[in-house]
This record gives C-alpha cells, structure tokens and sequence, in this order.
C-alpha cells in the first residue's frame, strides 16, 4: 500500500535528518513560544538555526528561516512583540530584532521569513551571549569581547589556568557590557571588565546587572562568583564568591533578590550544585533546598548538554523558585517554597529528561524533553497544569525507526551498594544472550539518564545489547555517591561496573564471549583501566581518554587542580601514587583489541594522553587502531561545529563492535 513502509534500524546518516531545540521562550501573557530549531546540513558540515513562532492556544507556527551564522542569546521584549538575538562569528557579529507577527505572517505551510530584513545592531567583531531586554522595551544590554592578541605571537603566562578546551590558548580579553537602542540611535558603556562573563540577568526594574565570572585568581574554569553591577554608574560588586561553580542569576520581581546555582560546598568537598537566594541589600547567601540530595541541573541528551541547561527562576510572584534537578536518571522542573522550603515536582514524574524551560506570569511554562526512544520535542504546561506537546520535529524520522524500549538495570555493586542502569537490546535479535557492550559515562561527576541516546541507538542497530551503567561517582544519587569515587578511580567504581557485566551475563542477556567496553572522557580513562585489568572484553574503544595521570598534570587545562581534587595527590609530592591510578601502568596487561580515537584540539584531556597508550600497545605488537579527528575539542567532538566528526564517530564505533563482537 503507498505509503507504508518497515522500520528499519537507526543509522548514523539520521544525525543529519534529527532536529534539536535551544533556548524556548514564553512570552509573560502566555501567548507565544519562541525557540530555535537545530539541524547539522550535510552540505555545508554545519548546523543550522532557524526562529520558531508558536502560538499556544492554536499550531500556528511561524518559521523565521535564516537568523544568521551561529544565532544565540535568544530573548523576548517585555511586551512579547518582539524578539532579539545575536549572530555571526568570530570575525563579525551583531544583534537582530524581528517583530513576531512578522514571523508569524509566514505560518501555515507559507514560505519562511528571512533574517535579511532584519539588519544587525551594534556591530562588532564579538559579541558574547550576553542579551537582555530594558524594561521599556526600546533598548538592550549587551556584551562585547575584545581579545588582546600578542602581536609577535609571544604569550606570557603568570597564571596556572593558560589554556582552555574549546578556546585552546587563553589570551588576556576584556568583556564589555553596554546600553543599545532597538533603532540603534544611541549606545552607552555601562561596564568594562578584565574576563569573560559565564552567565547573566538584568533586573526587571532595569537597575541592576547581575553576573557570573571567574574567581578574582582566575585558577579554575569551574570556580566562578557572583557579581551584581549598577547599570547607571557601572559600580560592581562581588555579592557571593569562593564556593566553586556559580551560575545562571535570576532576578526576583521586585529586583531585590537573586535565585543561582552554586556547589553545596568548596570545590574539593562537593561540586554538586544547588539552588541559592541572596538578599541585595546584604546578608548571606542561602541554600534554598538542602534537603534534596541532588544536583539542580538538567539531564543532557545527545543533541544538548546538562551545561546547556536553564537556571532557577522566581514564579508566583516571587512566592515561588522553580528549577530543574536530576533524580536517578530523569530530570525534572521543581518548585520551591523560599519561606518554607516546601518542595513540589511541577513536571509530571516519568522517565524523562527534562532541559531548558521557561515560566510565563500565569505560571504556564514551556520546555524541552525527550526520553530513551524519542527525540528532543518542546512541551507546554498550562496554567492548569495540563501538558500538551507543541512540536513534533521527530515524529517522522522516529516512525521510520525501529527501537526497543530501553529497560532499567539495576544490581549490586561493591559493598553491596544499589547501582542502576540501563539496558538497550538490539532491534530485532530475539531475547538474548547478546554480544554487549558497556558503555561508560563521562565525568565522573555525570550520570546517564533517560534522554535520547543516537549514538546508543545506532550502536545497538549493529546487533548489540548497549548497557550504560551510573557506577559510583555518578551524580544523580547523593553527595555521598558522587564523592565515592574520590581517590579511588579504577577501584569500587570498576567493581561496580564489573558487577553490572556480571549481571548481564547471569540474567541471560550478555553473551560471555562477546563483551565489548566503550566510554569518553572518564569513561575513556575506565575503558583502558578495564583493559589493562582483565581480558574478558574481546572490543574496547576508549576515546577522549586519560591514561598517564602524571603527564595530564601539567597538559591539561585542568589537569593542575584536578589532581588534588580527585586523587588527593600532586605530581612533586606523589608520583607514585599517581602512576599506581594510571591505565597507562598496566598496558602491559592488555590483549583486548582496541580503537582509540581522539579529537586534536582536546585540551581536557590532551591528545597525548591516547597517544602515549597507543603507541605503548603497538610497541608491544598488540592489535590497535588510532583514529584522530581534526580541530575540535573535547566537548566539541561531540556538541561542537563540525558535525560529520560525530557522525563518523557514531558510524565507527557501531561499524567496530558489530565486526568484532
């Protein structure tokens, strides 16, 4: 019959057909949704944005189709008739504003709207992600970056933080905030600033500016402060600082209070962060929920990052906090009380990953989610709290798809410890036993969890079971589980994952003679402390790895910190020690064969880290393969500008498993 047609598995090419969403808006009416729509062209090797206008209470929806090169910092005026964003690249970019009936004129199956009737405001050859809306709608903040390039090329560092993954070598730069008018009439310097800004918020009386930079000795990307500027004299002060990652301020209705995610604790106890409020007219900071034992952030999916994530902000006339935090794999929106501290789930409970969000005045909010089988969509509640799907970007691509659902797995680890996990059988090969492969998270501090997982998706389509396990050091279970894993990598947390193998075997599910083990980052590092331990895994494909804790030391960006940060050691003091907790150090141990692959601009975790275990197991004469992908870094093989390096990543690692298991 025309028409129809057979699932068929998941394939690598379907990256370049899946959409992603970023950055949905409400308009405080509850009216609107505005959101960009995210697909990688197979064309150019990039991805695309375009502007998405949906009307609420109907399915119009107008498309404005080109918003420029690398479109961010999307952001509604007070009113809701207007939108704002910036765009363009590193040599030139500027702010564009497009009136929303104008995008909507282009509803209902009517061509696109371009951004060429749109012209760029302000100019300059960087602007950052700062974009926020004055009050009375007729003017923007914004933020400009001037880098201070060494004119011989020569760099002189008096800092340990002189590089930094995604940006490569760190060059001293100001940041500059400033006043702009829509029609681009006048424009005033509010701000200037040695540094980057992380994060920011403009108060609703349009007085104040607040936001996140690095800390004052500018030693560590993941330790960052509060600052509250005034937008008429610029003065600036520091309002909470020294407690590791600070991020994404949010101001109360009355401008006098400030919502934030910020660690629990100093960096080194706990980096798990939470929902704080502070008092600007002075007092201390406090944590708004101490009670939930779980980081306040969002689950990532393939197509977005936990980072990339939306912050606390005030509902119910400032009466309320709502905000995003994840529970043992599935995140969701909460709300909490200030006064009280009573705690409330607002999104429907389930196996979902819930993302970037925003909340209207009537307390209607729309959001973005996925889970194990679908794709990301965007999803509005009501003010009635009734949830209803506002997009189905996906809908096709999944329908031609065949997938099993993704099943818990759960089982005991070391000292009898509860670990959970989940199980992703292959499409059509009956009910076991599978070749299976483990797949480990990155981190440790992450945790797997129940958004859409493509590269899962396809590595199961080449006949694999996939088992990806949240072994101590994960996230999503407690400060006591998270921090486990803390001078002990390579020991109880591979026992766990051990563990979680030896179940699979038990139940029936994994074949013992056809195991295969995988991971990225952290899981890279286990990877090859699980080769180098025991030769029960036929495939290994280690990648983003670490592998000689000494040498990462002093090569990766964080590699200075991160040392007495999570193997209480320093290379001067415990060498030793450091080895002794090195893949590298048993390489000897090895007969796994294995392929390594690594992104060239990592500066996590370096190159060289994956260069030093492959050219040991070649001198050995041990079956290896190195595969090494240009110019991204370590996040940005991943999530970063080049999309066919994901796509060839995908296809290896499922073409590899599928030949050798």
């Amino acid at each position: 019959m025309a028409g129809e047609y057979s699932p068929r598995p998941v394939r690598a090419d379907d990256y370049w057909k899946l959409k992603a969403l970023h950055e949905p808006q409400i308009s405080q009416d509850g009216r609107l949704a505005v959101y960009f729509v995210e697909q990688a062209q197979k064309s150019h090797d990039r991805y695309r944005r375009a502007i998405h206008v949906r009307e609420l209470a109907s399915s119009r929806t107008g498309i404005l189709e080109n918003a420029g090169e690398n479109p961010r910092a999307l952001t509604l005026s007070p009113d809701g008739t207007r939108v704002a964003w910036v765009a363009g690249g590193a040599d030139a970019s500027g702010i564009r504003v497009a009136r929303l009936d104008d995008i909507l004129a282009h509803a209902d199956g009517e061509a696109p709207s371009e951004a060429g009737d749109n012209p760029r405001l302000f100019e300059h050859k960087a602007l950052g992600s700062v974009l926020h809306w004055l009050p009375d709608g007729q003017s923007l903040v914004a933020a400009r970056v001037q880098v201070h390039d060494a004119p011989d090329g020569i760099r002189v560092y008096t800092s340990p933080r002189f590089k930094a993954d995604g940006s490569g070598l760190v060059d001293p730069m100001t940041t500059e905030v400033w006043q702009v008018s829509v029609d681009g009439a006048f424009q005033r310097r509010i701000l200037s600033r040695a540094g980057a800004i992380a994060s920011s918020a403009l108060s609703p009386d349009g007085r104040r500016f607040a936001f996140t930079a690095a800390h004052a000795d500018e030693t560590s990307v993941f330790i960052q402060d509060l600052f509250v500027a005034d937008v008429d004299t610029g003065d600036t002060r520091l309002v909470f600082g020294g407690r590791g990652m600070t991020l994404f301020p949010s101001f109360a209705p009355d401008s006098a209070r400030l919502v934030f995610l910020a660690s629990r604790d100093d960096l080194v106890a706990d980096g798990t962060v939470a929902v704080w409020e502070v008092e600007l007219a002075g007092g201390p900071a406090r944590e708004l929920a101490p009670h939930l034992d779980r980081p306040a952030m969002g689950q990532g999916s393939d197509l977005r990052s936990a980072m990339s994530g939306s912050g606390p902000v005030y509902a119910s006339g400032g009466t309320r906090v709502r905000f995003l935090a994840t529970d043992r794999g599935a995140s969701r929106l909460y709300e909490v009380d200030p006064a009280s501290g009573e705690l409330a789930i607002v999104t429907p409970e389930g196996q979902r990953a819930v993302g970037q969000y925003a909340v209207a005045h009537d307390g209607s909010v729309v959001f973005v989610g996925s889970d194990s089988t679908t794709p990301d969509e965007l999803y509005w509640m009501d003010p009635s709290g009734r949830e209803h799907a506002l997009t189905a970007l996906n809908q096709e691509l999944k329908a031609s798809w065949e997938i099993r659902a993704v099943e818990p797995f759960a089982f005991t680890g070391a000292d009898g410890w509860t670990i959970e996990g989940f199980l992703q059988r292959p499409p059509s090969a009956g009910e076991g036993p599978y070749p299976l492969v483990l797949d480990i998270h990155g981190g440790p501090r992450g945790s797997y969890g129940c958004g859409f997982k493509f590269d899962i998706q396809a590595m199961a389509a080449q006949g694999v079971a996939v088992l990806y396990v949240n072994p101590r050091g994960s996230d999503a279970y407690g400060k006591e589980f998270a921090n486990a894993v803390i001078n002990d990598w390579g020991h109880k947390d591979y026992e766990d994952l051990m563990a979680a193998v030896d179940a699979a075997v038990e139940r029936g599910i994994a074949d013992p003679e056809r195991l295969g083990v995988t991971g990225y980052s952290y899981g890279g590092f286990m990877s090859t402390w699980v080769i180098g331990h025991t030769g029960r895994f036929k495939a290994a494909a280690p990648g983003g790895c670490v592998t000689n804790l000494v040498s990462f030391h002093g090569t990766s960006d964080i590699g200075w910190y991160w040392g007495p940060l999570q193997h209480a050691a320093v290379v001067w003091e415990d060498m030793p020690h450091l080895w002794a907790m090195s893949p590298l150090a048993y390489v000897q141990h090895v007969s796994t064969k294995t392929l390594l692959y690594h992104a060239e601009g990592d500066d996590r975790c370096p190159i060289g880290q994956t260069e030093e275990f492959y050219a040991a197991l070649r001198a050995r004469g041990q079956d290896a393969t190195f595969v090494r992908y240009p110019r991204e870094s370590h996040v940005g093989l991943w999530l970063g500008d080049t999309p066919s390096l994901r796509v060839d990543v995908v296809r290896r690692l499922g073409d590899w498993f599928g030949r050798q298991l």
